[in-house]
């Protein structure tokens, strides 16, 4: 499947081989290699700021949104799409990884319910997710367009009053999170690949 965003906050589902020139083809990660406070209300929330973007077959951008990624010798951690289509990545685990951790580690996140950018998903009062994650292999070969690499292999869940999710996640210390495999409530999936490489 693939999808159109028709406006700021609405999308729907097409077929793969639709030629709609709103429909999504690929997604695209862009490093500002700037540091600030994604929010303004948490002056002290510093990160690496990052535009996730959806592009149609053209590689026009269709919509994007300015976050940030936290990277530093302990851990990667980044925030994931999660508008549109990928609302319910707001509720998975986002991808993190502590390189050198050999037990379970953990990250909690509250959400209020004014998070307005989410239209099909909604609660009252705060969302507590809880994610335990657990590096599974630290030598997993990923086979990507331009060769084979090494991964970190991380596996995942994230409990809430949404449901529970999973993902397995490959890491790789020069090209970052390069595979992200989502297993959603009600056995969907959505899985996130690196195709390639820009230096613009």
């Amino acid at each position: 499947m693939k999808y159109k965003i028709d406006n700021d906050s609405i999308f729907s589902l097409l077929k793969y081989d639709s030629k709609d020139d709103k429909a999504i083809d690929l997604l695209s990660i862009k490093t500002l290699k700037t540091k600030g406070p994604i929010f303004q209300d948490h002056p002290d929330y510093s990160q690496t700021e990052i535009i996730l973007s959806h592009l149609n077959s053209e590689k026009k951008t269709i919509t994007s949104e300015l976050t940030g990624v936290i990277e530093n010798n302990t851990n990667v951690w980044l925030h994931p799409f999660r508008m549109n289509a990928f609302q319910i990545l707001q509720f998975s685990p986002f991808p993190y990884v502590k390189p050198n951790e050999s037990k379970k580690y953990k990250w909690n996140l509250k959400i209020g319910e004014h998070w307005n950018e989410l239209k099909d998903i909604t609660w009252k009062g705060k969302l507590n997710l809880k994610c335990v994650y657990e590096n599974t292999l630290k030598d997993k070969k990923i086979i990507l367009p331009f060769g084979t690499i090494n991964t970190i292999e991380t596996r995942s869940s994230c409990s809430s009053k949404i449901g529970e999710t999973f993902l397995i996640s490959y890491f790789n210390e020069q090209l970052g999170f390069v595979r992200l495999q989502y297993l959603l409530p009600k056995d969907e999936k959505i899985i996130i690949s690196l195709e390639k490489i820009e230096n613009k």
